[in-house]
């Protein structure tokens, strides 16, 4: 069975992503990349004030993002 994601789940998710990139990599075109120097209230408003589809959105380019990464660490090859 297929699990969907509810909308707290991606609140859950990208409350995570807003503190730290989980390949330890700050890269220049991540979209969550000004939200992790704001402090806890200035990340919860931010992420409070996203419609579902936005975090939806977030969270599918982090994932596609790490894939990258992931992939082409594992080929030893130099990551962008």
């Amino acid at each position: 069975m297929i699990h969907s994601i509810s909308e707290e789940e991606y609140r859950s998710k990208l409350i995570a992503l807003a503190y730290a990139c989980p390949l330890d990599q700050d890269h220049p075109d991540c979209p969550l990349k000004t939200i992790r120097k704001r402090g806890f209230t200035g990340k919860m408003k931010w992420i409070d004030s996203l419609s579902l589809p936005t975090k939806k959105t977030l969270y599918k380019y982090h994932l596609l993002c790490y894939a990258k990464h992931k992939k082409k660490e594992e080929a030893g090859v130099a990551v962008d």
